[in-house]
């Protein structure tokens, strides 16, 4: 930890980290599939906690886990859509439930979760519908897909 002449606090080793996905997948889920959300270009990962989609918790604590996920290809007959925060101990869900407009949704989703070290979070997304064509956005870090991870306390 350092702190500064002015009082600023800096701990360079406390876990944080955004990724996002920086090439869309194609036809992942629409038929009830529930697939890990790939996250494959970081733009920090400042205590290397962040691997393979997946971050682990090097201590205990309180984890804000923000972020956002766009799906394209979605039709009419889609009954529900589902973004998951999938931890160790628990998932929180985001779902749109009901007929949904034909084409694209976006699901900003955000939640402080106690963690253990050692536990892990993942986002993972699934759709019931009549075949497997929704795609999760990629590309760009703008209004698209990414994840962000930080320790609170």
């Amino acid at each position: 930890m350092t702190i500064d002449n002015t009082g600023a606090v800096s701990t360079p080793l406390q876990p944080s980290v955004l990724a996002y996905n920086s090439a869309s997948d194609s036809d992942v889920s629409g038929d009830g599939t529930i697939v890990t959300v790939d996250f494959n270009t970081e733009l920090y990962d400042q205590n290397a906690d962040f691997a393979s989609d997946v971050f682990t918790a090097p201590v205990t604590g309180r984890y804000l886990v923000a972020g956002h996920m766009a799906v394209v290809g979605i039709g009419d007959c889609v009954a529900n859509l589902d973004l998951e925060i999938d931890e160790t101990d628990r998932d929180y869900h985001t779902v749109q439930n009901g007929m949904l407009t034909r084409g694209r949704m976006s699901f900003p989703h955000s939640q402080i979760i106690p963690m253990d070290a050692g536990n892990t979070v993942r986002l993972k997304y699934g759709a019931c519908s009549d075949s497997k064509t929704h795609d999760i956005v990629g590309e760009t870090l703008d209004n698209q897909t990414y994840l962000s991870i930080h320790l609170m306390a």
